[in-house]
């Protein structure tokens, strides 16, 4: 797997600390990757486009009966041509409501005439969507700011999914962490509450992380 460890300020040095020390190194690899996103921009299509073949080709794709997904934000890959493939999953979406920190999981069948803009600039599912316990998901497609080889996740500081993962049995549901190679890194820093992907998804490829 490929990762950016060559370049100055990305990755954790392993260093311990307190709360204040995590969201430090947490903010600083935040700041040292989103200058990416640039780069990024100019290859979301294809990259975004090689991802959803290398993972509708995938074991976890085909066994999966009901799958979560998610709208990306123009700095995430792109999942939306996922529901135009068949045979395919259930497909659901995260959704948050105003002012809470839990995140459900509600059924899209496309996500062009059932999404709208919502909290934090993320499109959202239209009131009114069908829920899906998330017990029932054989796979969550996780997006991130930064991910390293061991599966660990950089997200965006608010904990959705790490609250939302932790309450899933990962024998039974594959977590995989969707990025571009670009934003794979040396490492990231992780505190107790957070929860690592097992699988790792670029434009290179499914891979298995070695944590």
């Amino acid at each position: 797997m490929r990762t950016r460890d060559d370049e100055p300020g990305i990755g954790w040095d392993g260093g311990s600390g307190g709360a204040d020390d995590l969201i430090g190194r947490k903010a600083a690899l935040r700041d040292a990757v989103r200058p990416r996103d640039a780069a990024f921009a100019a290859v979301r299509a294809d990259a975004s486009a090689a991802i959803v073949d290398h993972l509708v080709g995938s074991v976890v794709w085909r066994g999966a009966k009901r799958a979560m997904a998610y709208l990306a934000m123009r700095t995430e890959v792109d999942l939306d041509p996922l529901w135009d493939r068949s045979p395919r999953p259930i497909i659901g979406v995260p959704r948050v409501e105003a002012g809470s920190e839990v995140m459900t999981v509600v059924e899209m069948d496309d996500p062009s005439a059932e999404s709208e803009p919502g909290p934090f600039g993320v499109r959202a599912a239209r009131d009114g969507a069908k829920g899906i316990e998330p017990g029932s998901l054989n796979l969550v497609l996780v997006p991130g700011m930064a991910f390293d080889i061991a599966g660990n996740r950089l997200g965006r500081g608010g904990g959705f999914y790490d609250r939302f993962l932790a309450g899933l049995d990962p024998s039974r549901t594959a977590f995989v962490g969707v990025c571009w190679s670009g934003r794979v890194v040396a490492s990231v820093p992780v505190g107790p509450s957070d929860v690592r992907v097992r699988m790792l998804l670029t434009e290179h490829g499914l891979e298995r992380c070695r944590g």
